[in-house]
């Protein structure tokens, strides 16, 4: 395999914590072509000196006195990256030794894929022990998935370097939250996916209760509204804005089900099987959420929609060989 050159970008904002961890993953790679660009943006604390301890000639130290928000640190770093390779690393996370290499290899043997993620590992803040977070592999599942929800985790992320040649940038419109996922629905019809079943990345996940904070004072709820709208432009057929919202809560919630909000759903899953063209990978994403409505339906639903058992083969075949978790 030849020896191309890969950027490893990392964002940074007051991560002084961990920004040393992250860079001694870096260094430590089995595959050691690759320059390692770091943007600091505007860090309040001692980031910027704990950085600037690392002498090693890959390393290239941007610094910004001013904070402008995670999207624009990732368009600055992938608008200087010099790599055939783009690989993400956020500033709390760490990689495996391995990462780059199998990644790489993974590039070699598949020239169709454009952008590649894998499995991770999640560290929680109030336990030590590693659990693996596992995602869909298949490259045409990924795409109808992608639909319903983002399959890919941003972290592991490594891209063939298109970006500046293509002028594909992240949307400033979802600065410091869903900016990968508005990404990847941009992308969805130009670009191929893959994820590799292995964890190349050890994410520090947030305790539940940050998190929450978190998604409030970022108004995820609002951004995943934008994406959604920009979703629901791509169906062959309107679908009314009661359906709508009934759906995007749906994805994301395990909520009793009512009567008539169990007919609404399985009506908006009928056009997407009409506007994915009845595709096999279609059908067993479709299978599954008919299967999630059945799970979810009080008692009297679940009399009146027996026949949805009849998915439940697919749902099996959907977490046993596609592994989501």
């Amino acid at each position: 395999m030849l020896k191309p050159l890969v950027s490893i970008l990392i964002p940074v904002y007051n991560g002084f914590e961990t920004i040393e961890k992250a860079i001694q993953s870096c260094i430590i790679q089995t595959y050691s072509n690759f320059e390692l660009l770091i943007y600091n943006d505007g860090s309040k604390d001692n980031t910027k000196q704990i950085i600037q301890k690392f002498y090693d000639s890959r390393i290239v130290f941007i610094d910004s006195t001013t904070n402008q928000g995670i999207v624009f640190s990732r368009n600055q770093l992938l608008k200087i990256a010099k790599g055939d390779f783009i690989a993400w690393l956020d500033a709390d996370d760490c990689m495996m030794p391995n990462r780059l290499e199998k990644q790489l290899s993974f590039f070699d043997e598949n020239s169709h894929i454009d952008i590649c993620g894998s499995w991770m590992y999640v560290k929680n803040s109030h336990n030590e022990s590693l659990q693996i977070a596992k995602t869909i592999c298949d490259t045409d599942l990924i795409k109808t998935a992608l639909w319903f929800k983002n399959y890919i985790f941003q972290p592991t992320i490594m891209s063939r370097n298109f970006y500046m040649k293509e002028n594909i940038f992240y949307n400033e419109r979802f600065n410091n939250v869903a900016e990968d996922y508005a990404l990847w629905i941009d992308l969805m019809n130009q670009k191929n996916f893959a994820n590799i079943s292995e964890p190349l990345i050890i994410y520090n996940q947030l305790n539940q209760e940050d998190f929450f904070k978190k998604q409030i004072k970022l108004n995820l709820e609002d951004k995943l509204k934008l994406i959604w709208e920009e979703k629901w432009q791509l169906l062959t057929t309107p679908i009314n804005l009661k359906e709508r919202r009934l759906f995007e809560i749906f994805v994301y919630k395990n909520e009793k089900l009512k009567l008539n909000e169990i007919k609404n759903l399985l009506n908006v899953l009928s056009i997407f099987n009409e506007s994915f063209n009845q595709s096999n990978y279609a059908k067993l994403m479709i299978a599954y959420h008919k299967c999630r409505i059945f799970r979810n339906a009080f008692f009297m639903g679940k009399l009146l929609h027996i026949k949805l058992l009849l998915s439940f083969r697919y749902y099996y075949h959907f977490k046993k060989v596609f592994l989501v978790k």
